[in-house]
């Protein structure tokens, strides 16, 4: 019977640590896409003033 509880003992704490894991990649790949997100409104938002700039230029 020990044995028994003890493997499924280490089953659970493998799951824990498979789903922490799970977790930490989900976290990681959110605060990418929101840094990458970042990044290209503000690529945008240069590429408009330089155009605006272009268009304004007599």
């Amino acid at each position: 019977m020990v044995p028994h509880s003890h493997h499924r003992h280490r089953c659970a704490v493998t799951a824990l640590v498979l789903s922490a894991c799970i977790k930490g990649t989900v976290a990681d790949a959110v605060l990418l896409s929101i840094s990458f997100v970042t990044i290209l409104k503000a690529v945008t938002i240069d590429m408009e003033q330089l155009h605006l700039q272009t268009l304004l230029r007599p």
